[in-house]
């Protein structure tokens, strides 16, 4: 996924508007060696158009407050869940505060502080390769996370 995702939406009211957020849930936090949620793309104040909008096209709507950071699991922290959250924005709501990136969560600062509400959710998962490691994709050389496996917990 070293390009922008391509989504596509399916929704039956066409009167609201939506936030899209991409994230690493199973980030290694390597100063804290924990898991910590990854905020790697969000889109708000999407439209919907005949009940279809497709992200990724060459205009989509919305305005991008994040933009698209490809995942990079780090060698040693396994797989990791891609977490595609569509969010309800309020009626009226002209944007999303831009959550500062290293205390991200999407219980916080998307649900309690923004006001958002859950739409729809879709999982993927990725994991570290040679071709991550040796520069060919990001242009640099990736960490190597050595400590005991990182614990899990829930996104929300």
């Amino acid at each position: 996924m070293t390009d922008r995702p391509r989504v596509s939406i399916r929704c039956a009211n066409e009167d609201k508007q939506y936030t899209l957020v991409l994230l690493d849930v199973d980030h290694s936090d390597l100063g804290t060696q924990k898991r910590v949620q990854r905020l790697l793309w969000l889109r708000y104040s999407i439209e919907i158009f005949n009940g279809r909008h497709g992200i990724g096209k060459a205009n989509p709507t919305g305005t991008a407050a994040v933009p698209y950071t490809p995942p990079r699991p780090e060698r040693g922290t396994g797989t990791h869940r891609l977490a595609f959250v569509l969010l309800e924005q309020k009626a009226g709501q002209a944007g999303v505060p831009v959550p500062p990136s290293p205390e991200f969560t999407l219980r916080r600062h998307l649900l309690e502080d923004a006001g958002l509400s859950i739409s729809g959710l879709a999982f993927c998962r990725t994991f570290w390769t040679k071709h991550v490691a040796d520069g060919r994709i990001f242009g640099t050389i990736t960490p190597v996370y050595k400590g005991p496996q990182l614990s899990r917990y829930a996104i929300i």
